[in-house]
């Protein structure tokens, strides 16, 4: 949502410059050649130093975070010069006059008022001795530092540090970046609207019977492929599975996942079975070839209308136990 006070078009705007980064690339554009390579090797410098220092601040250690938290606002501050082709042989003079006179963007007066960020983070680059942040307390020594840090991070985002060619390169990632995640999004809509719906999942299952300790035959209707099986019968029994639709539906397909374990090879095919009054069932499907452990049977030509969908084992001795099993229709 944009932020309070922001139309629209700004929110556009920004998002644009976001990714086509225009602006950027304007900027830099606009610095001599040997301006650029200065900026660049001052960015480089302050970001090596920078994640020393705040590696240093997390770790406790904080008269040595301020020792490198102070050489970071120094070269920041003098890229930062550079970038508004301010140079001077004061920086931190030349920086705080400009500040003061409000000739930067995104800095006011106000940010030099004590206590504030800004101000922290000059005083501590004009600090001949860091040490002093050792005579603080272990809280009021972090918080000096967090000020710092967030000060540093403001002259910082307002450098632009890369060139031309960087700015492209980086534009086009993004643009390719966004480009496939288009693609992937598209993707996803299209399979949510074109895969086959589940019309057996969460409807009531019976078994023929239970093997002792086996789950509820609701199980292999649930979403999930179980290990090593969703629901068994006992070896006596009829070796079925029966699932309620609740009402007459359109069956097109099934998709019935074997048992996972090493007696998979008991389940030598399957029968598929439709009725409409859950006692005279009709057979509308079958293959007779055996699966491996986890693998399915699918079933792609049926075109039926049913309540009742029993999977029968074809052949085989012992318990009959699958996975899951998926009824598609729509």
């Amino acid at each position: 949502m944009p932020a309070a006070g922001e139309s629209p078009r700004t929110l556009r705007t920004r998002i644009h410059e976001a990714i086509l980064l225009r602006g950027a690339e304007s900027r830099a554009a606009a610095l001599p050649e040997a301006t650029t390579a200065e900026l660049a090797q001052l960015a480089a410098s302050a970001q090596s130093r920078f994640r020393a220092a705040r590696a240093l601040r997390d770790a406790g250690e904080h008269g040595a975070a301020a020792t490198l938290y102070r050489e970071v606002a120094r070269h920041l501050i003098a890229a930062f010069l550079s970038f508004h082709k301010r140079g001077s042989d004061a920086p931190l003079e030349a920086f705080q006059n400009g500040v003061e006179a409000g000739d930067f963007a995104g800095f006011s007066p106000q940010d030099l008022e004590p206590g504030a960020q800004l101000r922290r983070a000059l005083d501590l680059a004009a600090a001949a001795d860091t040490l002093f942040i050792d005579a603080l307390s272990t809280a009021d020594a972090r918080a000096a530092l967090d000020a710092v840090d967030a000060a540093l991070s403001r002259i910082g985002s307002a450098i632009e540090a890369r060139t031309v060619q960087q700015i492209r390169r980086t534009r086009y990632g993004r643009i390719l970046g966004l480009f496939f995640l288009v693609v992937m999004a598209l993707g996803v809509i299209g399979y949510a609207l074109l895969a086959p719906n589940n019309i057996a999942r969460g409807q009531p299952v019976i078994a023929d019977s239970y093997w002792p300790g086996s789950a509820r035959a609701d199980a292999l209707v649930n979403g999930k492929n179980e290990s090593p099986w969703a629901s068994a019968t006992a070896r006596n029994g009829k070796a079925w599975f029966r699932i309620d639709l609740g009402s007459a539906q359109r069956i097109r397909g099934a998709l019935v996942v074997n048992r996972k374990d090493d007696y998979a090879n008991v389940n030598q095919g399957i029968v598929i079975e439709v009725s409409d009054d859950d006692r005279d069932f009709k057979e509308v499907a079958r293959s007779d070839k055996s699966k491996g452990p986890g693998e399915s049977w699918r079933f792609r030509s049926i075109d039926t209308t049913a309540r009742y969908v029993r999977v029968r084992r074809l052949a085989g001795e012992g318990g009959f136990a699958l996975s899951e099993i998926e009824i598609y229709g729509g």
